[in-house]
């Protein structure tokens, strides 16, 4: 991150090689009106700081999905999710896999999975 134009070169570099990599540069520049893949970075590692997320001022029910293959999310940050929501009202955690071909990021591949987990909760 101390070499932003090393950061850059490298990040379009990618983008160019690799269409995934394209697509998810490009997203995080969008996301954050960024007009490099630098500043993107910069402003993604800010704002998902563990300074600026406060999972312990959730005090309502929550559903919380994850993907095992989440492309963007490590599955290894679903349990510590869960885990930090101290003082919500409950909890349901839901880890969707590639047999159900709900494995992305967002269910992508099985969204109708998705859906109906969350209406089941929300009518349960």
């Amino acid at each position: 991150m101390k070499f932003e134009n090393l950061f850059n070169k490298s990040a379009y570099k990618k983008m160019e090689m690799n269409y995934r990599m394209k697509w998810e540069i490009s997203q995080q520049m969008h996301i954050t009106k960024s007009k490099t893949p630098h500043e993107a970075s910069v402003k993604m590692a800010i704002a998902l700081s563990e300074e600026n997320m406060h999972a312990e001022k959730i005090q309502q029910d929550v559903l919380f999905f994850s993907g095992n293959e989440d492309h963007f999310i490590p599955i290894r940050l679903h349990k510590k999710q869960v885990v930090a929501l101290v003082n919500a009202k409950s909890v349901t955690d839901r880890i969707f896999t590639k047999e159900e071909h709900a494995q992305n990021h967002c269910q992508f591949g099985n969204i109708g999975l998705a859906f109906d987990t969350m209406l089941n909760w929300l009518n349960a």
